[in-house]
C-alpha cells in the first residue's frame, strides 16, 4: 500500500491553547567527506491535512515552499483549534507513482512527486548527500 509522506500532531491537553508545527534543515546537504551540495533546494508541495476533530488548525501551509536553514511553518493552531489528532500530508498517492501505477521503488522517480531536490548542475560528486530535517512543535498561543 502507498501512503503519502506526513507528519502527525496529536493534542490531548484540553487547554485549546494552540501549537506551531515548523520544518528546517540543519544545514545544507553534505556527503561523508563534508563536502556540501552548494545550492541544493529540497521542496515540499501539495501540503494538506486531515483530522479527527472540527477543530481545524487555522494555518496549512499548501504552497510550493524551498526548506532552509530558517524554519517554514508548516501548521498553526491559534486558540481554540488543532485540538485533537492532525496529519499533514505531502500530495496524494498517485503523486508517489509513476503515470498511476505501481508503486514506485527506493530506485525509481516519481515526475509528480511533492518532495523534490533540485540540484545545480556540475556542483555534485557520484556520491550520497545527506542531511537532516529538524521539526520542531511549540505551544505558541495566539497563532
Amino acid at each position: 500500500m502507498t501512503r503519502p509522506n506526513y507528519v502527525q500532531v496529536t493534542d490531548t491537553r484540553g487547554t485549546w491553547d494552540g501549537w506551531t508545527l515548523t520544518v528546517a534543515e540543519s544545514d545544507q546537504f553534505q556527503n561523508t567527506s563534508g563536502e556540501k551540495l552548494t545550492g541544493a533546494e529540497l521542496s515540499f508541495s501539495k501540503g494538506y491535512t486531515d483530522g479527527t476533530t472540527a477543530a481545524k488548525p487555522g494555518y496549512i501551509n499548501n504552497t510550493n515552499f524551498v526548506v532552509s536553514t530558517a524554519a517554514s511553518k508548516i501548521l498553526g493552531a491559534g486558540p481554540n483549534q488543532g485540538m485533537g489528532t492532525w496529519v499533514y500530508g505531502l500530495g496524494a498517492n498517485a503523486d508517489y507513482q509513476e503515470n498511476g501505477g505501481a508503486h514506485l521503488g527506493n530506485e525509481a522517480v516519481s515526475t509528480a512527486s511533492p518532495i523534490t531536490l533540485k540540484v545545480i548542475a556540475g556542483t555534485n560528486k557520484a556520491t550520497s548527500y545527506t542531511t537532516q530535517l529538524i521539526w520542531s512543535l511549540t505551544n505558541t498561543p495566539g497563532n
